[in-house]
């Protein structure tokens, strides 16, 4: 899970790990909650990926990239014994008993640091995450590289891979496996996939039925309909 305020990039980076898992031959189903807000309130998105094919997110939290305090503090009581939160310590004060839970991983990394260092937009934060997560998981980093370079312009790409390659790094020497949990690739790993939202594959479905012609009005959560068969 990712979370964090609205207008975060809480969306991008949920569909950025979503695809990382995707390119190594994972089935993957992504959910995002969202306010109708264009800024503030608590937005996240979660991520379930799995060697066989799944159907809907789950109830529980195995990783949780917290971007503010709120997200831990809404999000603590999903997360399984032995989860881990990852999140930068020099902006969110955590205490023991604001946590309330022993049984929980805490995994501080430096994003906003990093990304000063870089010369980076602070959305990049998330970026910086994600290399920890995939570090803290023991995934195919490459695997997300690829996904930077194909999302972003390639100024945007370099900047973002190398905020990717610092989170990594970072969380890799710090903490190592520790998290428990693994990502492996599988044998579909490099197969032609697609990763679409429900609004695509209804957009998908009417075109392949023959639809000519489609009146609507512009409001969550029907709009990405509409903009998916606009062109």
């Amino acid at each position: 899970m990712v979370g964090g305020e609205a207008g975060a990039g809480i969306s991008r980076s949920g569909l950025l790990f979503a695809k990382t898992c995707l390119r190594g031959g994972l089935y993957v189903f992504g959910a995002n909650d969202y306010q109708s807000l264009i800024r503030g309130g608590h937005n996240f998105y979660t991520v379930r990926a799995d060697a066989e094919e799944v159907y809907c997110q789950a109830d529980t939290v195995d990783l949780l990239i917290a971007l503010n305090k709120e997200t831990i503090l809404f999000h603590k009581d999903e997360l399984v014994a032995g989860a881990g939160i990852i999140y930068d310590a020099d902006q969110i004060t955590l205490t023991k008993d604001e946590l309330g839970r022993s049984d929980i991983k805490l995994y501080h990394v430096p994003m906003r640091k990093i990304v000063k260092e870089l010369e980076g937009p602070q959305i990049m934060e998330n970026t910086v995450a994600l290399g920890a997560a995939n570090a803290l998981l023991d995934y195919d980093q490459e695997l997300l590289n690829q996904v930077l370079l194909d999302t972003f312009n390639p100024k945007s790409a370099e900047q973002n891979i190398e905020a990717a390659k610092k989170g990594y790094r970072y969380a890799q020497e710090t903490y190592g496996n520790t998290l428990g949990y693994r990502l492996q690739k599988t044998g579909s790993a490099g197969k032609h996939r697609i990763f679409i939202a429900g609004n695509e594959a209804v957009g998908l479905g009417a075109l392949n039925a023959g639809c000519k012609f489609y009146a609507a009005y512009p409001m969550t959560p029907a709009t990405s309909l509409l903009h998916f068969l606009a062109p």
